[in-house]
Order: C-alpha cells, then structure tokens, then sequence
C-alpha cells in the first residue's frame, strides 16, 4: 500500500501564520468557532475537488490527553469551513492514503 505522508507538514506548519495582504479564513474559523489558539495544520486535497481540506492538529492543553491530542478536518462548503472528521486521542504521523471511500481519501491515523 502507499502512504503520502502529511505529518511533517502538520509538525511544520504555524498555527497563526496570517498573510499581511488577506485574512485567512481556516485561521479565522479556528479562533472563532473553535476558539483554539494551540494548533498545527496542514492542507491536502481529500475529496478531488481541487480545493484542500484543512487538517488542523489541536494541541492546546484542553484538547490533548495521554494518549494524543484532536485532529479536526475542515472542508469548505458554501463559501464557509465546516468539520468533516473530528478525532480525538490521535497521535501523529498522520497519513494521507492512497485508497479512497466515497469519493474521500482516506487518512490514517494511530
């Protein structure tokens, strides 16, 4: 089987990096509707619509336990980012795999 892995990006990725010429909306829901401050993130494609979904790795205090922490999947809809997959004790690496369901790609998580 083939694995993509996404989870160096998630490692990587800055929670609160805005660009200075427009707002980002991903970073805005968080704040806002999940009002999570503490995350890491990382976009890919799942649903081939040429628009990625956003995976937002929480790690506020709150959200994480022994054994890990909330993965919360966004996907745009309607001008608007709504949940598609919520997570919790999810550990990473995080693996975006090659098969799919429904029309979804499917992600592996430990």
């Amino acid at each position: 089987m083939r694995f993509l892995l996404i989870s160096s990006i998630i490692l990587t990725g800055s929670a609160s990096a805005t660009s200075a010429s427009r707002p980002d909306p991903v970073a805005a829901y968080v704040r806002q509707t999940l009002h999570v401050t503490q995350y890491k993130r990382a976009n890919a494609d799942l649903n081939g619509d040429g628009r990625p979904e956003a995976f937002i790795y929480v790690t506020d205090q709150s959200y994480c336990g022994r054994g890990g922490c909330t993965l919360i999947v966004l996907t745009r809809h309607k001008g608007q980012y709504r949940p598609v997959l919520r997570s919790t004790v999810t550990q990473t690496p995080i693996n975006l795999l090659a098969t799919s369901t429904r029309g979804w790609r499917d992600i592996g998580v430990t």
